[in-house]
């Protein structure tokens, strides 16, 4: 994994645990302005995961052609 991308990961994963220590109202309601900053942060660390993925499919699919030849 690029290092730019573990240190995304660590900034965002920060940001989504304070964000969930607030989702929950201390009267037990859900904090809807928190839930929808959680949905956020979530799809923005899938998509460094997706773009990581992808980069780990080109690697896998150039080493195959270099052992088989192709």
């Amino acid at each position: 994994m690029r290092a730019s991308n573990v240190v995304k990961l660590a900034r965002l994963q920060g940001e989504f645990d304070s964000e969930y220590r607030q989702a929950i109202n201390p009267d037990g309601t859900r904090n809807r302005e928190a839930l929808l900053r959680l949905s956020e942060l979530a799809a923005r660390m899938v998509t460094v995961y997706e773009e990581e993925a992808a980069l780990a499919c080109r690697a896998a699919n150039q080493a195959y052609d270099l052992a088989t030849g192709k």
